[in-house]
Parts: structure tokens; C-alpha cells; sequence
């Protein structure tokens, strides 16, 4: 009895506090209401309902607490009843161990970052392949999983560089797996540019009407500015058309920004190698203090040139070749007469190596004699076979060649170096001149260039390192001073070498002018020196198809050329349809030369001429670039040299432009290709590109700030000279005020000249001419600016005028401005 009246009183103790617990909980989850406070206007006060006091809570009946008690040993009875014994066969034969509860407790937490993105993309790697990674690469895995959310976010969308403690295969695969679109179609650059709420706005022209759209991101993301009388649905880069639709992979790219300085510094030893090999070797008809003194010019301009093109490289790391800084600088057009002409001699350069690589195969097998377009073909098929599988093979072909015919030139140098005597067999021979004459040496000097050809495809590559703006500089100088090097010891052993009675006439067209070397230092026969040569032939095509590749893309992207060239594959990420074009046409221009033996003499010439052309607009922007924008100084690379570097580089090349012109003696023939080339480019430019042209994804992101930069300095050269002519007639009155006497002889009208108001347009408005736009904002200010400029001068006093509407336009193209 006495245990029963405990329980009970137990029992109603705790239904009195389960009430008063239940009383603060309505309390604490009671709702607001809004009402307003009396005699006070427009004032809203909050408060909050609420139980002032806790009722008391109901008496329990001994019924129901009779049935809690029943209720409770009820629990407790079958708690305790239940079984904590089993047989150990009914677990299973499956045992957990510590390193599969590990790898579990990993997975769990791949799926519970806490945040979204990171836990699909995580979750569902880790579910795939964590229980199958061994100890070393689980333990990588782990140390990602340590780092903050938005970091691993950041890491395995190429957003921030990664740690080099993290930076391990098992994040490469993780950076791999998140840019296939592992969960359908979406994807992370896609996400991002999803969460960027942007809004268009449309310029118009001065009169109205509205001629160009640009859209401005609410964040501190550079806009994306459409140019006029074009599509604006298949300009933006959310815009949904089947070409960019495949470009999401090809972000791939940007993934593979983990390449160091050596591999790009070899990337250029892969492209421009094959110069030592043969071609240059049409210099020696110059003499040999002439082949001396025309490799060392041509090597210090393109060490100037090297040098300015990594100085931008260091502020503007612009992957997609010489038309986009052209853009900034010298306008659209002339920048897209450059960007065709790196393209043509990249492509007439590859058509070049790949006739000698044919020769000398067919040289090996004569049977293959006539089968020249053949073997052409296949030699294209196995670059392709390579590089349209993506970054990876590509680069682990570029060592494979590059290295290989490093190697190759290094045996030769050492290896002949024993075998040299520049005294006797260059100096001492007496049987020619040390220089030839100077229209001799004037006609052959620009094919000296040929030792260095393709030294500046490396800034392409800005998108394939993690730090673009210090590696690039450093490999592409470094490569540059290389082949100087290389060059001037190449020249030196082939000089040095016993001639055995052959004339440098006779040297000078020898297809094979490193047989002499190979044969003196390891008594190779003329076979295998020519097997010896075929990898560095071979690695100048493989770079080169790369090269023209990025740039056919880059343009395209641009919508310079046709769009379709933009395309890349789903799957690899390589941009196959610019890639399979541009072999193409190269095949096409070998087959023509094999065919035209005439041509055969000039396609080098062509080759060297537009790439003359190219580097000029290049080292013109470059001295714009350093003239006109103040954020040169910020560049990673300091060019050594500067502007007086880029005036010695375009001499040099000058002088080779006026050389292949008009110094070969093949009548013309360079200026007649050149020509009709220049004007197909012009016809095509005005037919197609003008009215399609924008700004692609990567030149918003490098180059924008180029654009505005040049925009503002149009704006303050136009205010400056309005400043100018207001002070002229100012100054005017003064003199008038000085000498009335000589004005009023001479019948001069002061009032009328002084209520002459000067007007200075300064209205950049979108000139159809070349597509630029500008924001109806800016055209504004321009606007104010003018009425603000407005003046006239009444007896010394200048007053502000009433303008009258705009009335001409200052050209932005002939400025320079966008």
C-alpha cells in the first residue's frame, strides 16, 4: 500500500510537470501579430500573444494513474525481454574490419559535406571507387575531405590553383570526373553561371535607336558585350546552340592547367626543333661571316619579340593567339588580318615540313616513289589519331618527340664537335669569300628565321598551367634564348666540318645538311642519318597541328570565323572540327605543291611572309600596350629590352618582308599569293565576320579590361583636344584686347569669331562600320560632357551655351576604341 501511494504521487508529480512544460512550450512557439500603437502615426509596434500565467494543471484520477503504472512495467518488461545473445552464424560470413569501417565512414562523409554540389559530385565518386582505391591513395582522398567545403568546391572546379600537398592523381581524377558531367547534363561551369543573375541592356547610337546588347552581371563578373547587327540568342554564352552546347567538357581543359614550366619550355623545343635540322641551311650562299651575322640578328629579334609577347603574356594571359590583343589595340579589322596571318603561317609551315618529311620517307623506300600524297596522308592521320584523344596523349607525345629529338641534336653536336676545325674549313678555306654581297646577303637573310620558326606559339598554352602569367613568360624566354643558342652552335659545327670540295653553293640546297656531322662522328651512312632526322620533322607537324588548332578555335569562338570550328568533342574536349579543317587544307596545299613544282619554291617565301606580317602587328601592340596603359608596370615578366626591343624586332622584320617580296627572283610570285591571300581575307571579313564578330568567353575574362581601358583613354584624348580649342579662343580675345588697332585694320569680326562655339564630338556612339557597341550610360556621359565643352567667349568671359544635338560621330575603329 505504502509503494502503491509512492507511485502514485510519482505518477502526479510528473503530470504536473509534463503540463507546465507543455504551458512554456505554447509560450515559446507563440506567434507574432502586428497592430498599431495608439496615437502614434505611421508607426508599427510587434508583440507577441503569449500565457502571462501557467494554468494548474487537472488533478489525475487514480484510474488513470493506475493505468500509467500497468503501462510503464509493461515497458520495462519487454525492454528487458528482449534478446542480447545470437548465434554467431546468423551475422553472416562477411566480417567488418577496421579498414572497410574506415572506407565506409568516408563515403558517409563524401555524402554529407553540406553542400549540395560537393555532395552529389562526391558522394557518387566515393560510392564508385573508394572501396577499390588502395592505402596510399585512400589516405590522399582523406586529406581532401579535411579541407573546407567551398575549398574542395573551388579545388575540383579548376577555380583556385590546388595546393601542392594536394595536388596528387586521386584530385585529378576527382577534377576529371566532375568536368565529364558525371550527373547528366549539368555541370559546374554551368551551375556557376546559373547563380549569376545578370540583365541585359541596350545601347543605342545617339539617335535612339537602339543598335547593341551587352549584359551586365550583377556581380564583380566582367559583362559580356554583344556587338550589333548580329544575333543576340546565339551570342551570350548561356545561349543554346548545338556548338556550344558540346562546350562543357571542353572545360576538361582547364583542368589540365597542372603542366609545368619544362613541359611548355618543351613544347616550343618540339615545334621549332626541326629548324636545326634542315631549311636554314639556304643562308650559306651569305658567306660564312654572312650565315653568322644573319642568325645572330634574327636570334636577338626574336629574343626581343620573345620577350615583349611574355611581358603581355605577364598582364594579359590571353590563350587564344595575336588577334586579341590586336583587337585592343590597333581595332578589329587589321586584328583580324593578323589572327589569319599567324594562322596562314602556322598552316604553310606545317605544309613545308610535311613535303621534306614525305621526301625523305620515300627517300628510305623508293617503291613509294609517286605515292608522296599517300604517305602525306597517313603522316596527318597518326597526328590526329593522337591529339583528338585529348590533352593527355597530346602531351605525352610532345615529350616523347621533344625529348627524343633533343636528344638527337645533342649526339650531333657532341658527337661532330671532334671533327671541327672553323680555321681551316671555315675561315682559312680561301676558296670563297667570308661574305657574299650584300644583295646576296639581303636576299637569303629572312630564311635565318626558319632556325627559330614557332617560338611564340607557347603563350597558347596560358590555359594549360595553373599560373599562366609567370610560366608562360618563363618558358617561352627561356625557349627563345635556347635556340639562340642552339642556332649559333648548329652554324658553327656544320661550318667547322671538312667540306670534302663541296661549295656552301652546293651546301645551301642539300635537303639533309646535318649528314656530314653524323657521318664524321658516328660513321652513320646517308640512310641513317636521314632516320635520324624523320622525329624532328615529325614533332615540328605534331606542334604546329596543335597551334593552329588553338587558334582556329580561339577565332571561331570569337565568331570571326564560322562557329562550327568552335566545336569540341563531348568525350575528349578537343576542338576536332578546327583541328581536322586546318589539316585539311594543309594536306590540300602539299598535294598542290607536289603537283605545281613552281609553287614548291615560294611556299616557304609565303610562310615567312605572313608570319613577318604577324609579328609586326604583334610588336605594333605591344608598343601601343606599353604606350597607353598604365597596367603594363603589374606584368609578372619584365621585358628587359622594352619598346627599343620591339622597334629593333619590327626592323628585322621589315627587312625580311621587303626581302621575300622583292629579292627571289621568282618573279613576283610571293606578292601575287600574298595579294590575292590579303584580299580574300578583306572580302571575307566584310562579308561574314563584320556583322557576326563578338567577344568570346576567354577574351571577356583577360582582355575586357583591355577594352575599357582603351574606351576611357578615347574619352579623355577627345576632352584634352576640346581643352585645347577652348583655350586657343580664349586666347584669341586676349591678343584682340593687346592690339585693337591691327585687328580693326585688318577687318577682323572679333564678335563674330568669338560667338563661334566649338563643338567636339565626343559621342563614342556604336560605329556599324566594325560592330562595336557602347551602353546608352556612357553615351550619356558623353553627352554631358559635350554640353559641359560648349562655350563662347563675351567680353573674356566664357559662358555656357544651349547645345544643339550631336552631330557627327568620332569613327571608334580609326581611335581605336570598342
Amino acid at each position: 500500500r505504502t509503494r502503491s501511494t509512492t507511485t502514485t504521487t510519482t505518477v502526479m508529480n510528473m503530470a504536473t510537470m509534463m503540463a507546465t512544460r507543455s504551458a512554456l512550450r505554447r509560450a515559446l512557439h507563440a506567434t507574432a501579430a502586428t497592430r498599431r500603437v495608439p496615437g502614434v502615426v505611421g508607426v508599427n509596434a510587434q508583440c507577441v500573444r503569449a500565457f502571462a500565467i501557467v494554468q494548474q494543471p487537472r488533478a489525475v484520477t487514480p484510474e488513470q494513474a493506475e493505468r500509467a503504472v500497468s503501462r510503464s512495467e509493461q515497458i520495462r518488461r519487454e525492454h528487458f525481454g528482449y534478446k542480447h545473445e545470437f548465434p554467431e552464424e546468423s551475422q553472416g560470413e562477411h566480417t567488418v574490419d577496421a579498414e572497410e569501417a574506415n572506407r565506409k565512414r568516408i563515403i558517409y562523409r563524401s555524402k554529407q559535406r553540406g553542400w549540395l554540389e560537393v555532395d552529389l559530385l562526391l558522394g557518387s565518386w566515393a560510392s564508385q571507387n573508394v572501396m577499390e582505391l588502395t592505402a596510399e591513395e585512400v589516405k590522399q582522398y582523406e586529406d581532401i575531405l579535411n579541407q573546407e567545403t567551398i575549398d574542395i568546391f573551388n579545388y575540383i572546379s579548376g577555380k583556385d590553383p590546388v595546393p601542392e600537398h594536394l595536388n596528387t592523381p586521386i584530385m585529378k581524377r576527382l577534377q576529371e570526373y566532375c568536368f565529364s558531367s558525371p550527373l547528366g547534363k549539368a555541370s559546374i561551369e554551368g551551375f556557376a553561371r546559373n547563380k549569376k543573375p545578370e540583365r541585359a541592356i541596350r545601347s543605342n547610337n545617339g539617335s535612339g535607336e537602339g543598335n547593341g546588347l551587352y549584359f551586365r552581371s550583377t556581380q564583380s563578373t566582367p559583362p559580356v558585350i554583344i556587338l550589333p547587327d548580329q544575333p543576340h540568342h546565339c551570342c551570350h554564352p548561356m545561349a543554346s546552340s548545338s556548338a556550344a552546347a558540346q562546350q562543357s567538357p571542353a572545360v576538361a581543359r582547364q583542368v589540365t592547367g597542372t603542366h609545368r614550366v619544362a613541359d611548355i619550355w618543351l613544347l616550343g623545343i618540339t615545334v621549332v626543333i626541326s629548324g636545326q635540322y634542315f631549311g636554314w641551311n639556304v643562308i650559306l650562299t651569305a658567306g660564312t661571316s654572312g650565315v653568322l651575322i644573319s642568325t645572330v640578328l634574327m636570334g636577338a629579334a626574336y629574343l626581343c619579340f620573345c620577350c615583349c609577347v611574355s611581358e603581355i603574356t605577364g598582364v594579359l594571359p590571353f590563350a587564344g593567339g595575336s588577334y586579341g590583343l590586336a583587337r585592343c589595340t590597333l581595332g578589329f579589322f587589321p586584328a583580324f588580318l593578323i589572327g589569319c596571318c599567324e594562322a596562314i603561317g602556322y598552316i604553310a609551315s606545317v605544309a613545308t615540313t610535311m613535303i621534306s618529311l614525305a621526301a625523305m620517307v620515300v627517300q628510305l623506300e623508293p617503291s613509294w616513289i609517286g605515292y608522296e600524297p599517300a604517305v602525306i596522308f597517313l603522316l596527318y592521320a597518326s597526328v590526329l589519331c593522337v591529339q583528338l584523344l585529348g590533352q593527355r596523349p597530346f602531351w605525352m607525345g610532345n615529350f616523347v618527340l621533344g625529348t627524343t629529338a633533343l636528344v638527337i641534336w645533342l649526339i650531333y653536336f657532341f658527337a661532330s664537335v671532334g671533327h671541327t676545325d672553323f680555321r681551316a674549313n671555315a675561315v682559312g678555306n680561301g676558296t670563297e669569300p667570308l661574305i657574299s654581297d650584300a644583295g646576296e646577303f639581303f636576299r637569303v637573310f629572312p630564311f635565318s628565321a626558319w632556325l627559330y620558326l614557332g617560338i611564340e606559339v607557347l603563350n597558347l598554352a596560358s590555359d594549360d598551367v595553373t599560373h599562366p602569367k609567370t610560366m608562360i613568360p618563363r618558358a617561352q624566354s627561356s625557349c627563345a634564348l635556347t635556340f639562340v643558342v642552339m642556332s649559333i652552335g648548329t652554324v658553327m659545327i656544320t661550318l667547322s666540318l671538312p667540306r670534302f670540295d663541296t661549295s656552301l653553293a652546293t651546301m645551301s640546297v642539300d635537303p639533309e645538311p646535318m649528314m656530314t656531322g653524323f657521318a664524321l662522328g658516328l660513321g652513320a651512312s646517308g640512310n641513317t642519318a636521314t632516320v635520324v632526322c624523320l622525329p624532328a620533322l615529325y614533332a615540328c607537324v605534331y606542334g604546329f597541328v596543335w597551334s593552329y588548332t588553338r587558334l582556329l578555335h580561339a577565332m571561331a569562338s570569337s565568331r570571326l570565323l564560322p562557329h562550327v570550328l568552335a566545336t569540341r568533342s563531348k568525350r575528349y574536349g578537343t576542338a576536332y572540327v578546327a583541328m581536322i579543317v586546318g589539316t585539311v587544307i594543309s594536306c590540300i596545299v602539299c598535294v598542290v605543291v607536289l603537283q605545281l613544282a613552281t609553287l614548291g619554291s615560294i611556299l616557304l617565301s609565303v610562310a615567312l611572309l605572313f608570319s613577318f606580317m604577324s609579328y609586326t602587328g604583334q610588336c605594333i601592340g605591344y608598343i601601343s600596350l606599353k604606350l597607353s596603359y598604365l597596367s603594363t608596370h603589374r606584368s609578372e615578366f619584365k621585358n628587359p629590352f622594352g619598346i627599343l626591343g620591339a622597334v629593333y624586332a619590327i626592323c628585322v622584320w621589315l627587312v625580311g618582308i621587303v626581302s621575300l617580296m622583292f629579292c627571289q627572283g621568282n618573279g613576283g610570285k610571293e606578292i601575287i599569293v600574298f595579294g590575292v591571300i590579303v584580299v580574300a581575307i578583306a572580302v571575307f571579313y566584310q562579308v561574314y565576320s563584320k556583322k557576326r564578330q563578338t567577344f568570346s568567353e576567354q577574351e571577356n575574362k583577360v582582355l575586357l579590361v583591355a577594352h575599357v581601358m582603351n574606351f576611357n583613354r578615347s574619352r579623355q584624348s577627345a576632352s584634352s583636344h576640346q581643352s585645347r580649342r577652348v583655350s586657343t579662343v580664349m586666347g584669341l580675345d586676349r591678343v584682340e584686347a593687346l592690339f585693337p588697332r591691327w585687328f580693326s585694320s585688318h577687318k577682323y569680326n572679333a564678335k563674330e569669331s568669338r560667338t563661334k562655339t566649338t563643338t567636339v564630338s565626343v559621342s563614342v556612339a556604336a560605329s556599324r562600320q566594325d560592330g562595336s557597341s557602347m551602353s546608352r550610360a556612357s553615351q550619356a556621359a558623353s553627352k554631358s560632357e559635350a554640353k559641359a565643352s560648349r562655350v563662347h567667349c563675351t567680353n573674356d568671359v566664357p559662358t555656357r551655351e544651349t547645345p544643339p544635338p550631336l552631330e557627327a560621330a568620332v569613327d571608334p575603329v580609326a581611335d581605336g576604341a570598342v
